[in-house]
């Protein structure tokens, strides 16, 4: 049971603690620090409520605000860049036992739409793209959801391709 001041300290402190087992039980498993070195996942998560949407961010997945035709990235990367060809997660899942995970709530505004998209999605589809597929297909998200991929692919994405509009 927890009993925090606000949301955001009990979210980070059930992530916290579920990332906390699963890098321990990684160990367990006979994987050596070494071998998990490297190792990581992205998260961004986020719920709605009637006023404002909550996210938990960790990573270099992203959450935008779609808005008509605008397209704002709410969610800050977590790649070190160590010249132009050659970066890593500066932050991710697993990699080490603590984690530090970016909580941020946005007052919700009429009309809002939500894309969470991994870094194979967003470096491959043009955010111009983006605001205008999901403007096009507002009745059908999933549909948009899938033209976006479809674009990273046709742009030569070779790397995780996941979308999800809300």
């Amino acid at each position: 049971q927890f009993r925090h001041a606000t949301t955001a300290d009990a979210a980070a402190e059930i992530l916290a603690n579920l990332f906390s087992e699963i890098h321990h039980d990684l160990l367990r498993l006979g994987f050596s620090y070494d071998e998990c070195a490297g190792m990581g996942a992205t998260l961004s998560l986020v719920w709605l409520t009637p006023a404002r949407l909550h996210f938990a961010h960790l990573g270099d997945s992203r959450i935008y605000r779609v808005n008509g035709r605008s397209l704002e990235q709410l969610t800050e990367d977590h790649r070190v860049h160590l010249s132009s060809v050659q970066s890593y997660l500066g932050r991710a899942m697993g990699a080490n036992p603590q984690i530090e995970i970016d909580y941020r709530l946005v007052p919700l505004e009429k009309n809002d739409v939500f894309l969470l998209a991994t870094d194979g999605v967003y470096a491959h589809a043009s955010q111009k793209f983006i605001a205008q597929t999901v403007a096009d297909n507002a009745a059908d998200l999933d549909a948009a959801a899938r033209a976006i991929v479809a674009e990273a692919l046709r742009n030569g994405s070779e790397d995780n391709l996941t979308a999800q509009i809300v």
